[in-house]
């Protein structure tokens, strides 16, 4: 309780912990889905699934390797947002075009995408929490991270179920997609600091 009541205090914070949770909710079901979504969507076998596998995996080193350099500080508060956007549209085309030479390109887009996008929000509870709350914060964060992943795999899993498996990551896509351009409007004009946020997150990775 005091935990949350430290995270809910501190605005930049509460709004890379609301950006985390979205971003793992609408994007992360899909590495959980990707076996049925080998098998279903793109209609292939073992191979293709470890294949796609390591893309996001070599993806999610190249972009914790370049996101030191990718920008100055100060500006990858909008790299967060620009990365989650992209990550949406590339989770979305997954569904919407089954060939398999795309999709391992854009499961490697998604792990560049994704650790451009997380990091800088782990770095934000790092540097933001006070030494006294830090251990439970962070905790507090790896709940919502863990709990996000979960309920939004098992979203998708029971919506492809009722509906096939396009219509769920297609939505999920898209409206990760439609979420952040949301917030980027609406961080221009008074609902998000992204000043705070991104001298935070700025200096947690640099330094």
């Amino acid at each position: 309780r005091a935990a949350w009541r430290h995270l809910r205090s501190d605005r930049a914070m509460w709004q890379a912990y609301s950006l985390m949770v979205t971003i793992v909710f609408l994007a992360n079901p899909l590495q959980q889905l990707v076996t049925p979504v080998v098998r279903v969507i793109l209609d292939s076998g073992p191979t293709t699934i470890g294949l796609v596998v390591a893309c996001f995996g070599v993806g999610s080193v190249v972009g914790a390797f370049a996101l030191p350099h990718l920008v100055r500080p100060e500006d990858r508060g909008r790299v967060i947002l620009v990365a989650a956007t992209a990550l949406g549209a590339q989770v979305a085309l997954v569904a919407v075009i089954p060939w398999v030479p795309l999709s391992a390109g854009l499961f490697f887009g998604q792990g560049v995408a994704y650790m451009l996008a997380i990091s800088p929000l782990v770095a934000t509870f790092h540097l933001r929490a006070e030494p006294s709350a830090r251990a439970r914060v962070i905790s507090l964060f790896l709940v919502g991270f863990t709990t996000a992943m979960a309920v939004g795999s098992v979203v998708q899993s029971t919506l492809g179920d009722l509906l096939g498996l396009r219509a769920p990551i297609l939505a999920a896509g898209s409206g990760l997609v439609l979420w952040c351009v949301a917030t980027a409007i609406a961080g221009r004009q008074r609902a998000l600091d992204l000043d705070e946020l991104r001298h935070v997150a700025g200096g947690g990775v640099s330094g």
